[in-house]
């Protein structure tokens, strides 16, 4: 069985090897400039996957983020660019420990 240890070194794994194009993004993204890398977009925002919004920033600078019905390893790899929260376990999606559906918005706490 994993230790509590090893996942949390796991997804700080991840976040050093984040993808180039959820590095760019994310730094557009955090600078609220627009910038378009392959299939992912940001206006500075929000942020879209092959048109799906799957990150978004509202007016009172909270930030919200969803699968957009795509759970997929990419879909996690660009939710990376606001945190490290969501993963997969035995075909059950997650956001920080809490199972969530493939479709529902999260609100990402400020400390991720």
């Amino acid at each position: 069985m994993e230790n509590r240890n090893d996942i949390g070194d796991t997804r700080r794994r991840d976040i050093e090897n984040m993808r180039k194009v959820t590095q760019q993004i994310q730094k557009a993204w955090k600078q609220g400039k627009s910038k378009m890398v392959g299939n992912t977009r940001t206006d500075g925002t929000s942020v879209w996957l092959h048109n799906n919004k799957i990150i978004e920033r509202d007016p009172d600078g909270r930030v919200w983020a969803t699968l957009a019905c795509w759970p997929t390893p990419t879909t996690r790899e660009r939710l990376k660019i606001v945190s490290n929260g969501f993963y997969q376990k035995n075909h059950e999606q997650f956001f920080n420990d809490r199972p969530i559906e493939d479709n529902e918005w999260v609100e990402v706490p400020k400390t991720c």
